[in-house]
């Protein structure tokens, strides 16, 4: 049985990605994307938006998202969400961007009409593979 993927959180300090990508999955009707602009903010409303699967842009200032994956996967509960890095930065660090606890890598650029299917791809395999249990 599979569940549905919904709730996702997505953290990128350009706001410009951050309205795209919100309006795209906006279009679809299918998720509720909580968007933040940090990852302090993210932090602190994670528990309370209990994410699906969380997007964590790599390159962000005060805190990049290599150290916010490693707070979320430091919080009990958030040890198997899935986690997807979108980043530039894959031929260089991909490998190591999956032992700070990320699940898989999104190329930048990416074309933004294709994200919510990636997505959906990322999801059903991952269901498959961890158990569909709501």
């Amino acid at each position: 049985m599979e569940r549905e993927l919904d709730r996702i959180v997505y953290v990128d300090d350009d706001p410009d990605i951050l309205t795209l990508i919100q309006a795209v999955f906006d279009m679809t009707g299918r998720y509720h994307l909580c968007a933040f602009s940090n990852g302090h903010d993210a932090l602190k409303q994670l528990r309370q938006l209990n994410p699906q699967m969380i997007l964590l842009d790599v390159m962000m200032p005060k805190m990049d998202g290599i150290t916010l994956c490693e707070k979320i996967r430091a919080m009990s509960g958030f040890e198997e969400i899935p986690i997807l890095f979108v980043t530039a930065n894959i031929p260089v660090q991909g490998d190591a961007y999956r032992k700070t606890g990320a699940n898989g890598v999104i190329s930048k650029p990416f074309s933004p009409a294709s994200l919510p299917a990636t997505i959906e791809k990322f999801w059903q395999s991952w269901d498959v593979n961890h158990g569909a249990t709501a």
